[in-house]
């Protein structure tokens, strides 16, 4: 809870959501009363004061957004997170971006470049952030977080906030049907229908430092949570299949189905799973035993 209230001092709302959040687990282990004494919350219930505070912060959230611009086939923005009037220095997000959900982040109070794959019909379009909280890859170094996160990890919170795109090449009118937009019902990524994750494939697609998978893989193939190998036959029958394709600057994480690749993040289909990259990539096939 410290932590967390000096990373929301300091700016660093995705440190201070990630705390609070964590903060939010352990209480369910904690027998008793235990009042966290926050400004401007009489709640005296420890989970539920957190949960407030976390509200709280979130409504707190400013974003400015540069004017779209148009590429080929996109429409691209540029936002800036504000707390309080200041920078935020650290966050993490999602959206719709008309294909599937996307992602990004600021670090160190820099923008965060978001991209849209279908037209702009409206001068003003609203599109709704969805914050991360839970920070799973971080997760995975602390077993008793992961633990109660495992059994806790329906009861999800509603973090979003509104950003106001303006295409500047398109007249002032009224918004059309296309064009509205409502708040995501769910927490991203979305889980496909078909299938939904395990917590250790949701960890390992949201790595993106090669160090950080390596380390992963080590710790998962230790506790005998996976098996790899460099190709699918070497994955046992009885195990779900991945690939993970590893770029000079991107990570990318498929579901092998056994006729077509399903990437785990956006669930976007490909009949190979060479379509998912383009240049030189190392392959790594990744067995996860099934339930």
């Amino acid at each position: 809870m410290k932590l967390a209230l000096q990373a929301e001092s300091e700016g660093r709302i995705g440190d201070a959501l990630r705390g609070l959040y964590w903060a939010y687990l352990l209480t369910h282990s904690y027998v008793g009363e235990l009042d966290l004494g926050f400004e401007g919350i009489e709640i005296k219930n420890a989970r539920m004061a957190i949960s407030e505070r976390m509200t709280q912060i979130v409504k707190k959230i400013r974003i400015s957004s540069s004017p779209c611009y148009q590429k080929a086939n996109n429409v691209s923005s540029a936002l800036s997170f504000f707390y309080n009037d200041q920078p935020i220095q650290n966050i993490e997000f999602g959206y719709y971006c008309g294909d599937y959900d996307d992602f990004g982040y600021v670090e160190n109070g820099t923008t965060a470049h978001i991209t849209l794959y279908h037209p702009l019909t409206d001068h003003k379009y609203r599109l709704w952030l969805s914050l991360e909280y839970e920070y799973l890859s971080e997760m995975r170094n602390r077993p008793e977080i992961m633990n109660l996160y495992e059994f806790f990890k329906d009861n999800k919170f509603d973090l979003n906030v509104l950003a106001e795109l303006t295409a500047p090449w398109i007249p002032i009118s009224e918004p059309t049907e296309f064009s509205k937009t409502s708040k995501p019902k769910q927490k991203l990524p979305p889980k496909p229908a078909e299938k939904e994750w395990s917590t250790t494939i949701r960890v390992l697609a949201d790595i993106s430092d090669r160090s950080e998978l390596d380390e992963a893989l080590s710790d998962y193939l230790k506790s005998e949570l996976i098996t790899i190998g460099n190709e699918i036959s070497d994955i046992p029958r009885n195990y779900d299949s991945y690939v993970e394709i590893v770029e000079s600057n991107r990570l990318t994480l498929l579901y092998y189905d056994g006729s077509s690749y399903k990437n785990v993040k956006t669930g976007k289909l490909y009949s190979d799973y060479h379509e998912a990259y383009s240049g030189d990539a190392m392959i790594i096939w990744i067995g996860v035993p099934r339930k």
